[in-house]
């Protein structure tokens, strides 16, 4: 069964309380906030518990998966994400892939992905969370963006082969990126975790 939630600034000016109090009154099942590190975590907590639903999903502190160098930074950030995430009740984790390194060879920058991912993998498993890659599109909003093409995201999940990391299927970036949105939401089902709902232009 598909559960929906709300996305922090559906409110504008409103805080995270508020998306919480409108996540309730809708029947909703949660909110996705982007920037844990925002939040004063013991407040966040105390108000999930009077109001009755929680976050369900927030981003991870880093997002440079395709540069070696930088994995232990990654992974560190993870492991902090997932504290937070546990004094949340927040189950699901979002990363994006950072930007194309143009000066190294592609695959080694998938390899390097991939190999992050499976460390990442293993922290996730141990917490009982799912890490959730999204592809972005290059042609409006996110420049040089390394993981941009749906199929190419569920390529580099296999070789994973981890059911603690999954695809998120950003609807707006893959229409923009590659269209054909219903044969590809459907085609990889069952290696998306979570959809993100906007419309392309607007």
């Amino acid at each position: 069964m598909l559960k929906y939630s709300l996305c922090i600034g559906a409110y504008p000016g409103e805080d995270v309380i508020t998306h919480l109090e409108k996540v309730k009154e809708h029947g909703f099942h949660g909110l996705e906030y982007y920037d844990w590190t925002e939040l004063d975590l013991k407040e966040v907590a105390k108000a999930q518990r009077r109001i009755g639903v929680g976050i369900i999903a927030t981003c991870t502190r880093s997002f440079n998966l395709v540069n070696p160098e930088m994995r232990e930074l990654y992974l560190s950030g993870l492991t902090e994400t997932i504290d937070a995430c546990k004094r949340l009740g927040t189950t699901s984790i979002i990363t994006q892939t950072g930007n194309v390194m143009i000066d190294a060879p592609i695959k080694m920058q998938q390899d390097a992905m991939i190999e992050t991912l499976k460390r990442s993998a293993a922290l996730c498993e141990e917490s009982g969370m799912v890490l959730e890659v999204e592809p972005l599109n290059g042609l409006v909003d996110h420049e040089g963006h390394f993981l941009q093409y749906s199929d190419q995201a569920v390529s580099i999940i296999d070789q994973v082969n981890s059911p603690h990391v999954k695809l998120l299927f950003d609807v707006y970036h893959q229409q923009i990126t590659e269209g054909n949105v219903i044969r590809n939401a459907t085609n990889y089902q069952n290696r998306i975790h979570h959809y993100h709902m906007a419309d392309n232009p607007g």
